[in-house]
């Protein structure tokens, strides 16, 4: 069985019985049947794989499930194997191994043979072929050309455009990069240009304070703070004259 088909017991959000954990493979069943001896469970590609059960030592015989085990079955919930990866579904089985064929999340190493970089499906550039950029692309379908029964001659003007092509696109990309960067300055710039007004308004506030407020006096005996200019009890000094 492949490491993908594979459903491992700390997926599940719900209490798994363990009878429903295959005999051979010893992860949660996936579509599971049963031996018609023992009635153990077993994944549909293990038991498959079997000639003896691993249970009763009888010769296999697998048949389907029973109806309520299966229902069961079907109710038991978990994470889809790309939550790490960000995804966050979690559902019914069957929805999420469903689900999974088809996941954003999943990780794919791009088809050009000059990159084979991981990412996730969602970074893809397009789906045919799964590649990570239009550069990538390029490159896939130069080596259909390569692979194609041409002549020579035609093998080296589809060089020469993808060539040209190719140093389109590096400059295209060279160009977004280099607009990222002074959008990102641009913005630090103005982010500093805001905080240092914001320092000067403060700084200004500060030395109006310092002309308009004056300190009270603490009553030592009334342990309060007083006005200097009178005796009228202040929580924290004087007011502003």
């Amino acid at each position: 069985m492949s490491e993908t088909s594979i459903i491992t017991i700390d997926r599940f959000t719900c209490k798994v019985d363990d009878y429903f954990i295959c005999m051979s493979c010893k992860h949660v069943s996936v579509d599971p049947l049963e031996c018609s001896v023992c009635e153990n469970l077993a994944c549909a590609d293990c038991i498959s794989k079997l000639d003896m059960c691993p249970q009763c030592n009888n010769q296999i015989k697998p048949r389907t499930t029973s109806k309520y085990a299966l229902q069961y079955y079907k109710k038991l919930t978990l994470k889809c194997i790309n939550s790490a990866n960000g995804c966050l579904l979690e559902g019914p089985i069957h929805d999420v191994l469903e689900h999974e064929k088809t996941c954003d999340y999943e990780v794919f190493i791009c088809s050009s043979p000059i990159c084979r970089k991981k990412l996730l499906k969602l970074e893809r550039y397009c789906l045919s072929p799964m590649v990570c950029s239009e550069l990538c692309k390029k490159v896939c379908n130069f080596n259909k050309i390569l692979d194609a029964q041409i002549s020579e001659d035609e093998i080296l003007q589809a060089f020469k455009g993808f060539l040209m092509e190719s140093q389109s696109e590096v400059i295209k990309e060279r160009t977004r990069k280099i607009r990222e960067e002074i959008e990102r300055l641009d913005k630090e710039l103005a982010d500093k240009e805001k905080y240092e007004k914001e320092e000067e308004g403060l700084l200004q506030e500060l030395e109006l304070r310092k002309v308009n407020y004056h300190p009270g006096k603490w009553s030592a005996q009334g342990r309060y703070w007083t006005c200097c200019l009178s005796k009228n009890k202040l929580e924290i000094g004087c007011r502003p004259l």
